[in-house]
């Protein structure tokens, strides 16, 4: 086969999956799931609100 055939069917094949792999990551943030735990009644707002801000510090800290 030729190999651009291979290359083009290579990205055909995985770019799908890489998609679905960055999406995956993106919903399971620290974040998306505090959201996602308040919406389904599994922690107050007070817990979400103080998640949120501990998120904030870490990410802030991080950067120092």
């Amino acid at each position: 086969m030729d190999p651009l055939i291979v290359t083009v069917l290579l990205f055909a094949v995985a770019l799908p999956f890489l998609l679905a792999f960055v999406a995956y990551k993106r919903f399971t943030s620290p974040e998306q799931v505090a959201k996602r735990r308040y919406s389904k009644w599994e922690i107050s707002f007070q817990e979400l609100q103080h998640i949120l801000k501990n998120l904030e510090v870490t990410k802030a800290v991080s950067m120092e």
